[in-house]
């Protein structure tokens, strides 16, 4: 399966888009707001007129870098 890295462009499309795309396909958050989705599951969107912008690979990069960062970190002890 191939993936598609996108920004919604406004936030009305964010909430439209990832309700209709969570409920037919899965979805992945990253950092900056950018979602990798199916390849395939953006027909969803271009048939409900929501707008998307494909992101450069180098955000989708730098976006993975912090996102896995943040997942990696330790969690600091409770007091």
């Amino acid at each position: 399966m191939k993936n598609a890295y996108i920004k919604f462009l406004t936030p009305e499309d964010r909430a439209n888009g990832f309700e209709q795309l969570s409920q037919r396909a899965t979805v992945i958050g990253l950092d900056e707001g950018i979602f990798c989705v199916p390849l395939s599951s953006l027909t969803i969107l271009n048939d409900l007129n929501i707008c998307y912008t494909l992101v450069p690979f180098g955000d989708v990069d730098r976006a993975r870098r912090r996102t896995w960062h943040f997942a990696l970190t330790k969690m600091p002890a409770p007091a």
